[in-house]
């Protein structure tokens, strides 16, 4: 009986750190939007769309960055599904 080797801690190392460094960074990108363009929003501001730009566009990008990160977690634990699966599909098939 064959059993299914454990994911070693290690791999996917930099895959995960990467997906965590871009997560955060996408949460930095969110939650300073608002800031940066209500500061670009106040009365005494020019009037200009700057302040709309730093707001819409902080937070589209920084939410796009938060689900790259997620993805690249997602893809991390379907590598790990697919390991399993294959390990008992193989234990399967040689009982």
């Amino acid at each position: 009986m064959q059993t299914i080797p454990p994911l070693e801690e290690d791999t996917f190392k930099t895959a995960r750190f990467v997906a965590r460094v871009v997560s955060f960074i996408g949460w930095v990108v969110v939650a300073l939007s608002p800031i940066l363009g209500a500061g670009r929003l106040a009365p005494d501001a020019p009037p200009s769309g700057v302040g709309t730009l730093f707001l819409a566009g902080g937070l589209v990008s920084g939410l796009g960055l938060v689900a790259l990160g997620q993805l690249l977690r997602c893809f991390i634990a379907i590598e790990r599904n697919t390991r399993a699966a294959f390990f008992a599909l193989t234990e399967r098939r040689e009982a």
